[in-house]
This record gives structure tokens, sequence and C-alpha cells, in this order.
């Protein structure tokens, strides 16, 4: 038998040394590449393009993510990761952020639907174990090889993002968007026809959900600056074959934009700056309608219900009115994106009119002198979902966030509509239940469960949650007063 010294089981001073270990990262990186067939994009010329750094990090982050913490409490931040030289070099800036200040995690979608997927997503672990970042990989397996192949990846990398920030605790998602890719969305929306919403470019502060935020700090930054970071600090990043195929709208965009003078560019960069200014003033104008209907008497009652006076919408301005009813709509219905605008206004007349219509999987009816917007059951209800996971809640329909201690009531069960047992009535059918994987009622939303015990048939009240229909109702509005009270009410205890 051997026995090793304890000189023999400590790191030499070369193996101890940073620089020693970074470019030790770099060798197990061109082997797995080599290994895999995993694409790297060339070195990037920059000329003196001076580099972010990450004071410019900290100091994005300071203007568009406000703290309402004392500035001593540290936040949890988690990047969002791809392994493309953008989200590579936020990434690095991240990792230098003051840890006094922020706790840096990361995480990088393998969507699993090209062969290099699970190597890209091992070298960016790789890079954030030479970062001292850690990193989750998280695998989506959700495409059925139907529809807009794009948009369902980047809805999945969203939900998936998403719930590992829930998961770590996180307040922010950031991702490496910048100045090309707000004039690509840009350009898209007027070669759509989209109104000023659109043609306004992504908001660099977007709510996600109650507890959590998406920022983009560099929208305003040219990516130079940014792929400047990785030749400063010698990272490689990926090339994603996606990024060269003309099928893609967003791909014939950016060469289109790429092609453009420099009169065309301030052109499209006036137009954005325009429509901006106009969103900001339609919102600050919405916030100031929800104050007034609150005022005036409207409720989210505990089945995610609306109810409003029908003499609030007669004295509001009719470019406030269609957009704060499809805020409603959208939220009631449990909708992903809002209706159309002519649909909308088509619906503001019938209830005017006293009428009841049918919107965005919301059913609108005037009765009497209120109007009550509720969930449509529809032909099939509200889509299952899988019950909390790891102690990380559930939303179903988005609508409620349910919680309850894991292992209670095993790992196979999941929540669906009450209407799917076949009872209930227009309030109920569309509420929560847990069912076990039999099938089994197993607990519901409280109307469900009075219900049920006036029916001979007792069953568990998911005690734990919470409508977030306030939340989604007023999500990236200006704050007013009472609002913050509102957003409590979406938040789970």
């Amino acid at each position: 038998m051997h026995h090793l010294s304890g000189s023999q089981l400590a790191l030499s001073s070369d193996e101890r040394d940073p620089a020693h270990q970074a470019r030790r990262g770099r060798e197990e990186r061109e082997l797995l590449r080599a290994a895999s067939g995993v694409r790297f994009r060339g070195t990037f010329e920059t000329g003196d393009v001076e580099p972010l750094k990450s004071a410019d990090l900290t100091e994005r982050l300071d203007a568009i993510w406000p703290q309402t913490a004392s500035r001593c409490e540290a936040r949890t931040i988690l990047v969002a990761v791809s392994g493309g030289p953008d989200s590579l070099a936020l990434l690095a800036l991240a990792a230098d952020l003051d840890a006094r200040r922020y706790v840096v995690r990361a995480a990088t979608v393998d969507h699993g639907l090209r062969p290099e997927a699970a190597a890209e997503a091992r070298h960016v672990a790789a890079i954030c174990r030479d970062l001292r970042v850690p990193h989750r990989t998280l695998p989506w397996r959700g495409w059925t090889g139907r529809g807009n192949l794009q948009a369902a990846a980047r809805n999945a990398r969203y939900d998936l993002v998403l719930r590992e920030a829930r998961r770590t605790g996180a307040g922010a998602i950031l991702t490496a968007h910048h100045l090309e890719d707000q004039l690509e969305t840009v350009l898209h929306a007027i070669s759509r026809g989209d109104g000023a919403e659109r043609r306004a470019g992504m908001r660099e502060t977007r709510e996600l959900d109650p507890r959590t935020v998406l920022l983009r700090p560099f929208l305003s930054v040219s990516p130079a600056r940014l792929h400047a970071v990785l030749g400063s600090q010698g990272l490689r990043a990926i090339e994603d074959p996606s990024n060269l195929d003309d099928r893609f709208a967003r791909v014939r965009h950016r060469r289109a934009i790429a092609g453009m003078s420099q009169d065309e560019r301030d052109g499209l960069l006036a137009t954005m700056k325009s429509a901006a200014r106009l969103r900001a003033e339609r919102d600050e104008r919405l916030a100031d309608a929800f104050t007034q209907f609150c005022a005036e008497g409207l409720v989210f009652d505990d089945a995610a219900c609306a109810i409003l006076p029908r003499s609030a919408f007669a004295t509001l301005d009719p470019c406030v009115a269609a957009p704060l009813l499809a805020r409603l709509l959208t939220s009631v219905g449990g909708a992903a994106h809002g209706p159309r605008r002519e649909n909308v206004d088509g619906l503001l007349s019938a209830l005017r009119e006293g009428e009841t219509r049918t919107l965005n999987g919301a059913r609108a009816s005037a009765s009497g002198d209120r109007v009550i917007m509720a969930r449509e059951f529809g032909r099939d209800g509200p889509p299952p979902c899988d019950g909390p996971r790891d102690d990380i809640p559930a939303v179903f329909d988005r609508r409620f966030e349910i919680a309850w201690p894991q292992g209670q009531h095993g790992s196979r069960a999941h929540l669906g509509a009450y209407g799917t047992t076949g009872r209930g009535d227009a309030r109920t059918r569309t509420l929560p239940c847990l069912f076990g994987g039999d099938g089994t009622l197993l607990a519901a939303h409280g109307a469900v469960a009075a219900r049920e015990e006036r029916a001979g048939r007792p069953i568990e009240t998911l005690a734990n949650l919470a409508s977030l229909l306030p939340w989604r109702c007023l999500a990236d509005l200006p704050e007013r007063p009472g609002f913050a009270s509102m957003r409590a009410r979406s938040r789970l205890r």
C-alpha cells in the first residue's frame, strides 16, 4: 500500500496560480471542442473599441434596477448564457461584480435541437467554473415539430430560466441584448405593421413575475464593446448556425441593418425613440387610469374575476380605455399576449351597450351597473400543469401561483381545472385543483373545496395560493399610491 504525504496531496504552487487554472480550463475546453464538433466564432476585429468593464455593468444595474433594500444587502442575479459572444461577455462582466452587492449565478438552456447543443452547454459550464460562477444546464425537450420553432424555443428559454431564478432566489435575470438586437426588433415591428408598443423596442426592465425582473442593461450599447471583452479575457464564443440562416426573419433583418447607410440607421433610431416616448406616455396614462378604476370600485375577487362599474369606461380617453381593457382581459383570460386593438374596440362598444362578449380567453359581461370579467372554460378548459417541484411554486393558467411543502402530495400530482371533472359552474369550473397520479381530486381552490364539502365530498383546500391578476394588470407600469399593496396580493405567503 502506498501512502501519500501531505505535501503530495497538496496542489503545487503552479496549480494554485489563477493563471495556471485559467490556462488549464482553456486546454480542457479545446479538447471538448475537438471531441464534440462545437463551432467557435473567429476572433472579433474590434479595433480600438474600449471593452466594457464590470463598473459599466454596475452603473447600468443601478440605473434600471433601483435598490429597494439596503445597499449592504447582496442581491442574487441569474445570467442567461448561451455561449454566444454577447452572453459570454455579459457573464465575464457579471463574474467581476462586487460580491458584497451581488450574488451571481448562470444558466444555459440546452434546447436539444442540434447535436452539439449538450457540448456547448458543457463549454459554458467549464467557463463558469473558471470564473467561479455557479452554473446549471436546463434541458428542453418540448419541441413537437409544429408551429414556429424560434418562438417556441424563445418561450421555453424564458420559462426555464425563470424557473431557475425561482429555485435560486434570484431577483433578476440578465440578458445580453444590445443595440443591434434592439434595431432588429424595431425593424421587425415595422415590417409587420405593428404599433408604437412594438416599434419602441425591448424594455430595459420587464417584470416576469411578482418577484423577478428581466434586465437588459446593454440595449443602448454597441455589440463591439461586448465583443472586445472576449478578446481582453481570452474567451472563445460559440457559433450558432441558426444565426446565419436566412430562413429566420431576425437574420434577414440583421443583414438589412448591416447594409443600411448612416442616414437609414439614424431614421430607424428616431422611429424607435419616438415610439418609446409614446409608450412611456401611454404607460403613465394607464397607471393613472388604473388608479381611477380602483377608486371607482375595481375588484379582483378570490376566483380571479375582475369586477368594475360600467360607468368607469365612460369618462376614460378611448386611447387609454382600449389598452386598459386589453390588460384586464389578458390577465383574467390567462393569455400570454394581448388581443388585437380592433377586437378590443369592438368589445368596448359592446360593453357600453350592455352586451356580453368573449375575447382572449375571458368572458366579459355587462350586468346592471357592473362589468364582470371571468375566465372562459372553452372546449378543454385551462391547460393542466405540473405541481410544485423542488420547492418552486407552480403557476396555473398564468392566473394563480400555488405552493405546498415538498413531497406532501407526491411527485406525480398535477394541477388542472375543476371543470375537467364534469362538475362546477361558470365561476368555479376554471379554478385550480390538485389531482393525484390516478386522477383523484386531492385538493382545490377554496371555492371548489367549499362546493365539494356541500356535496358530501370533503377535500383539502389549497391554502398557499395567490391570484396573479393584480400583478399582471400592473406589470411594467409606473408606480402609483396603492399599487404596492395590490402587487403584494399576488405574492405567496
